[in-house]
């Protein structure tokens, strides 16, 4: 009986025992769906079970096989439910977590944010770890280059100074809103980056809207639109250091922090950082502050926050492109036909190893065309390039050494600096009716203060090594043995452009929820800008004044113009929207009146009539989820817009052109989306006509042939078509991620001078099937991301740029050159690795550090060009790409 008992009881403990070993675990990452942030102390339940995630979003649980609805939730997030049966093993189960729906409703209503299987566009979302882990020393930008479609580059290297294309079009032509407010500059369409350097640090993420978007606004959308959401009341309470240094003596300060959302309802989000550096090119210095705020309290229905962001910098530039061998005469050469044995051969005739009788010999025999030596010798035997050539790729020709009278020693100055300050203030107040109907109100103000510094007058020489003779300059100017002047008159000075802006605008928005499928909004977009433009002298540089005698010019007078331009904008919005689990559409349609004024100072007071263009929009969308992994949608539009101000009115000649008319996009595009737990694809084909693409240039003056006059140029045609796709591969589950895109891009000029329009003049040209300058058409890339043990990443990633011809004006297609194909960029592939690492420094305490290296093999290539002196290679300007550059953080998170 005995041995019966203790058999039954080593039964029941071996059964206990294996029922205990054949638990299965449960496990995954709790994310923002927005920002992809991991979320501290989110809690996941199975039933009774329970577990909260840790400092790196990360929960396990073990349970017993059987079928489970696991429910995770997070303060101020809808609580996200999945059900799931377990047999045996491990499984993953990750979870993405939607902000409270008034949250997430002021998102899609004023930010007007793209979601997956619903909104009907091509986009990419940038979460806010890739940014912060990416952006090393690059402008903000840059990061996007990761991005279908998107070329972006540093253009000279100044901080600050990137540009931006999406599908070849520039970034006047790329709406750039933060939290839903449009940032592009009211008279020209362009963003200045170094306005918004520190942005990054206060990002909850990044969204392209390639095409013409999801904007309910009438945007200058024609590219797509970057929107970049800002952190705010949902952030979790944390306080934080960071400190950056690299290449260069870069180095940048930073102090965040939040409360999160406090009992009391209210939540303060505020960050302040200083850079500085001296520029990877030659004297492009930096200094510059950044400083962000936002408060904001949840009251009863309302959510009522004032936001202030700015960056207070001044920078170093180098504005002006250079032909290929002023920076490398080698890399010059080697783009020659032939160039290696013309290149060894024109080596040894220059050093007298062979006789010039034995130089035209072996040339002769090597069998060149005329033009491809023309061009050789250029860019070796001409005296101006032997004299003033090889000056490396950081070549920067805006600068020289300078000592004053009282100096002890000469200092480096840079004749092109920027200095800009452009606060940014923002009331918005967010309204939840009752269930169906929300309002949104944002109000805001922008004050820019600032401009460019630049040298004027022909007096600078270029000295042997190639910079800026300011000394000379200076030496002239304080005294003139002939004229016995002690200091004199000056044409050599540094002169100051000032481009302020006062700008305030209403931004109103109601959405309305007809029923569970279809939703109404509209609304009204209001701005007020006024910019003051006018030239001042900066520096006289030793000199007694500035002009004649009669007109003396000293430091802080106005020179060479003086004028304001005005715009005034409204618009009205309005889209309808139906939704179910399967189908999702938009009717979208927006009208806008653009009013432009001027009024010159100089050289009299002119006040120029207000000219007021009216201009729509219409587009609509489909999207069709067919199955519950695969979807399509279908996009189309036309935008109707207004020229911009200055194809209106021309400033420095104090002139109003006639024949302005308005642009007329017509795009269309197609796309597909797979999704499953471990791999997702999106692929479109996008089509674009642009028609009246506005140009400005010059013409002979009607009554004086030898003098050149602005003229307006309507008619022209472009067409921008192509494919795109994008992929993530998660190849081992929060170990190994292979992320990868392509964009093949055909974007033509469809025009000859038969078609134009020509203000005074008539002038010939020919651009039919020339391909668009100014932007890579190809672009491949793909990225490997490995996590080898918890809290630690390392992402190897490479982008291939090809098909870049250089920026040129089609009116300059004339004679010989009709139809001539702009100088094709030679193509080039860069490669970055990016690492970071996670971990406790105490119960509270936590610590992050990165690191970037970008462009890793030191490659030498050309990001920039320009045909503004010629066609051939010999007349090409360029700007070189920077080179390897190191950053690495550590950041502590209280």
């Amino acid at each position: 009986m005995k041995n019966l008992l203790l058999t039954i009881c080593l039964l029941l403990l071996a059964t206990s025992i294996w029922a205990q070993e054949e638990k299965v675990t449960l496990k995954g990452v709790v994310k923002d769906a927005v920002s992809q942030e991991t979320l501290i102390s989110a809690t996941v339940r199975a039933g009774e079970a329970g577990t909260v995630t840790n400092v790196d979003g990360y929960y396990e649980l073990e349970l017993a096989p059987g079928e489970y609805q696991i429910v995770a939730s997070y303060v101020g997030y809808v609580n996200d439910t999945s059900t799931i049966t377990l047999s045996d093993g491990t499984v993953n189960l990750n979870f993405t977590l939607s902000e409270s729906s008034i949250l997430m409703e002021e998102l899609e209503i004023t930010a007007d944010v793209a979601r997956s299987r619903e909104t009907p566009v091509a986009f990419s979302t940038v979460p806010l770890e890739k940014i912060q882990g990416e952006i090393g020393m690059q402008d903000l930008p840059q990061v996007l280059n990761s991005t279908p479609g998107v070329y972006a580059t540093q253009q000279g290297g100044g901080d600050g100074d990137a540009r931006i294309t999406i599908r070849g079009f520039s970034q006047r032509n790329v709406a750039v809103l933060i939290d839903g407010v449009p940032v592009n500059d009211m008279e020209n369409g362009w963003v200045y980056w170094s306005n918004w350097s520190g942005l990054q640090s206060v990002a909850r993420s990044m969204q392209v809207q390639r095409g013409l978007g999801a904007s309910k606004l009438a945007l200058p959308s024609v590219g797509g639109t970057i929107n970049l959401l800002t952190k705010g009341i949902e952030s979790k309470r944390r306080f934080s250091v960071k400190q950056t240094i690299g290449t260069a003596g870069f180095s940048q300060t930073r102090i965040a922090g939040s409360t999160g959302r406090l009992p009391s309802g209210w939540g303060l989000t505020f960050t302040g950082s200083y850079r500085r550096g001296n520029g990877w090119v030659d004297q492009t210095w930096t200094k510059a502050w950044f400083y962000f705020a936002k408060l904001e309290r949840s009251w009863g229905k309302h959510t009522i926050g004032l936001s202030v962001v700015g960056a207070p910098q001044s920078h170093g530039q180098r504005s002006f492109k250079q032909r290929i061998a002023v920076f490398d005469k080698g890399f010059a050469a080697n783009m020659f036909e032939g160039s290696d044995a013309l290149y060894r051969l024109m080596t040894q005739r220059s050093q007298n190893d062979i006789s010039q009788e034995q130089y035209e010999g072996e040339l002769a025999a090597l069998g060149l065309s005329e033009e491809a030596i023309r061009q050789a010798q250029y860019t070796f035997v001409d005296t101006a390039v032997v004299t003033r050539g090889d000056y490396g790729i950081r070549y920067n020709p805006h600068w020289g050494n300078l000592q004053r009278n009282g100096d002890s020693e000469a200092m480096a100055l840079n004749s092109r600096e920027n200095i800009y300050h452009k606060p940014q203030f923002t009331l918005r107040d967010f309204w939840t009716v009752n269930n169906q109907l929300s309002i949104s109100n944002v109000a805001y103000l922008s004050v820019g203060r600032g401009g460019g510094v630049a040298s004027s007058g022909s007096g600078f020489g270029i000295m042997s090594d190639g910079q800026l003779d300011i000394q000379s300059v200076y030496n002239s100017n304080q005294s003139n043995p002939i004229t016995g002047c002690a200091p004199c008159a000056t044409a050599n000075i540094l002169r100051r452009s000032v481009n302020s802006h006062f700008w305030y605008g209403l931004l109103s928005t109601f959405d309305y929820e007809i029923n569970p499928y279809w939703n109404l909004s509209g609304g009204i977009d209001l701005r007020s800008y006024r910019g003051f433009h006018y030239r001042t002298v900066e520096d006289l540089l030793g000199g007694a004044y500035f002009g004649s005698e009669t007109n003396q010019k000293m430091v802080g007078d106005t020179i060479d113009y003086n004028y304001d331009g005005l715009v005034k904008w409204g618009g009205l919005f309005a889209q309808a929207e139906y939704k179910n689990d399967i189908i999702s559409a938009f009717f979208n349609v927006s009208g806008a009146l653009s009013n432009y004024k001027m009024i010159t100072y100089l050289p009299t007071d002119s006040t120029f009539a207000a000219v007021n263009i009216p201009g729509f929009t219409a587009k609509t969308g489909l999207n069709w989820n067919f199955t519950d992994r695969m979807n399509v949608f279908f996009n189309t539009g036309y935008l109707n817009k207004a020229p911009g101000f200055n194809n209106v009115f021309d400033s420095r000649s104090s002139a109003q052109y006639d024949n302005f008319v308005n642009e007329e996009i017509i795009a269309v595009e197609l796309g597909y989306g797979f999704a499953n737990s471990r791999f997702a694809l999106n692929a479109n084909a996008y089509n674009t006509v642009w028609l009246n693409k506005p140009l400005t240039t010059t013409v002979p003056s009607p009554t004086n042939e030898e003098e050149r006059v602005p003229a307006n140029v309507s008619g022209l045609k472009a067409i921008h078509r192509g494919v795109e796709l994008d992929f993530a591969y998660e190849i081992v589950p929060k170990k190994i991620k292979w992320e990868g895109l392509a964009s093949v891009g055909d974007w033509t000029w469809q025009t000859d001078s038969a078609s134009l329009s020509v203000e005074g003049q008539d002038i010939a040209f020919s651009a039919n099937g020339v391909h668009v300058g100014d932007a890579a058409q190809l672009q491949f890339g793909s990225s490997l991301r490995f996590e080898p043990f918890k809290g630690a990443n390392i992402t190897f990633k490479g982008t291939y740029f090809g098909k870049n011809f250089a920026d040129f004006s089609p009116d300059r297609l004339t004679g010989m050159n009709a139809d001539r194909e702009s100088w094709q960029l030679p193509s080039y592939t860069l490669f970055d690795i990016h690492a970071g690492y996670r971990f406790k420094l105490g119960e509270k305490l936590r610590a992050k550090w990165g690191a970037s290296l970008l462009n890793v093999t030191d490659l030498n290539y050309i990001s920039d060009a320009s045909t503004r002196s010629g066609f051939d290679l010999d007349q090409v300007e360029v700007f070189f790409g920077t080179g390897r550059r190191w950053s690495t953080y550590l950041q502590l998170t209280f």
